[in-house]
């Protein structure tokens, strides 16, 4: 994937992750975009990351390419239907396509704008820079 492409799906998922928060009057610091299959160690880390700061209302998570919202809610403990800064993307409308589409994404979210930071690699570690955010 060229890196046009690649700026090009990261927009156009922006673009629709910007107008979802904007409609739904969220006003969290970060965003956590995690899809549910994809790189295995990664989710996992996401997941664990999720369960200990999913009440920190700084962080709003989009769940997208869920398989099993009710395998989520045992693996983490967490209700998600009860929780208000969580959200099931059942029709993966925030999906980004390409090859990174394996990995959790970051973004900041201020003044109506959002920012993409990277994604959780094995090499990026986005989880411990939000960890030192969120403190």
């Amino acid at each position: 994937m060229s890196c046009t492409n690649k700026e090009e799906t990261i927009k156009n998922t922006q673009e629709k992750i910007t107008d979802f928060l904007t409609t739904e009057g969220i006003d969290s610091d970060y965003i956590l975009l995690v899809p549910n299959s994809g790189c295995p160690g990664c989710i996992s880390t996401a997941g664990l990351f999720i369960k200990d700061h999913y009440q920190n209302k700084n962080l709003f998570v989009i769940l997208t390419r869920i398989s099993s919202v009710k395998t989520f809610e045992i693996r983490t403990g967490i209700q998600v239907d009860s929780t208000s800064n969580i959200i099931v993307d059942q029709q993966n409308h925030f999906l980004i396509n390409g090859k990174n589409k394996i990995y959790p994404a970051l973004f900041t979210w201020k003044n109506q704008r959002l920012e993409f930071k990277g994604y959780q690699k094995p090499k990026n570690d986005i989880f411990g820079y939000l960890q030192k955010k969120l403190q």
